[in-house]
């Protein structure tokens, strides 16, 4: 069951969002979530211990201010560096390890087919029986297919994972925060990009084969049809002088 997040006295007169501290708003949220799991008494402590730090930080005035803001931000950073280590309920990019462990069981960018993957370059060499040889170079595609419907799956649930920890993503963009997820979230918005743009490639290119198809077909017919007027004009010619 998840409860409200501990507040600090002075949070009716924080400032407008984008005014503060991102530290202190990375530090309310991992207070926040913390707090919600009610059967870690440890982590709700240390929520609300986070809550008092933060509180003391913003109240903080004159010369007291430095040392308060830094004592919080020390007690945040070790937090969040243990973040591994939290409920599950609280960790914040929960699905990201599931995505990169299937990411680096099923690799669609193997140089390789991902199933039997030795076998299909030694085809031509090792099948000597034509139909043999069809039904496996016909398996090979359907390998080939599977890896480009397991490279689409894997980028969809990657987004979906994104999707699902982005108020975390907002929070940890900057050092000393930013850690691992972040600059795996990164790379997987560079392969969808690279994905995309090699999906919109693949249809250029198709698009011109079929282009080039079409005017080959037209080429054929107009020639057929220049073969029959000459094959006319011979016939012609011959029943001429056969008179």
């Amino acid at each position: 069951m998840r409860k409200q997040s501990p507040k600090s006295s002075s949070s009716a007169k924080a400032p407008a969002l984008a005014d503060r501290d991102p530290v202190i708003q990375l530090g309310e949220k991992i207070a926040a979530e913390l707090d919600a799991n009610d059967g870690d008494t440890l982590g709700r402590w240390m929520a609300h211990y986070l809550a008092e730090l933060i509180d003391e930080a913003e109240r903080a005035t004159g010369p007291n201010a430095a040392s308060a803001r830094k004592k919080c931000a020390a007690a945040i950073l070790e937090v969040w560096g243990r973040r591994t280590d939290w409920p599950r309920a609280a960790k914040p990019f929960p699905d990201l390890d599931a995505v990169a462990r299937a990411l680096a069981a099923l690799d669609p960018e193997a140089e390789q087919p991902i199933f039997r993957a030795g076998i299909w370059g030694e085809i031509d060499t090792l099948v000597e029986t034509p139909t043999v040889k069809k039904l496996l170079e016909t398996t090979k595609g359907v390998d080939i297919a599977a890896r480009e419907l397991i490279d689409d799956l894997l980028l969809l649930a990657a987004g979906a994972a994104i999707n699902a920890s982005a108020p975390w993503v907002a929070l940890a963009q900057k050092p000393p925060f930013r850690g691992f997820e972040i600059d795996f979230i990164d790379e997987l918005g560079e392969a969808a990009a690279g994905r995309r743009r090699r999906l919109r490639e693949r249809e250029r290119l198709a698009a011109r084969i079929e282009r080039l198809k079409n005017f080959v077909s037209s080429a054929e017919e107009t020639a057929e049809l220049l073969r029959q007027q000459i094959a006319d004009l011979e016939a012609k010619d011959a029943a001429e002088s056969q008179e």
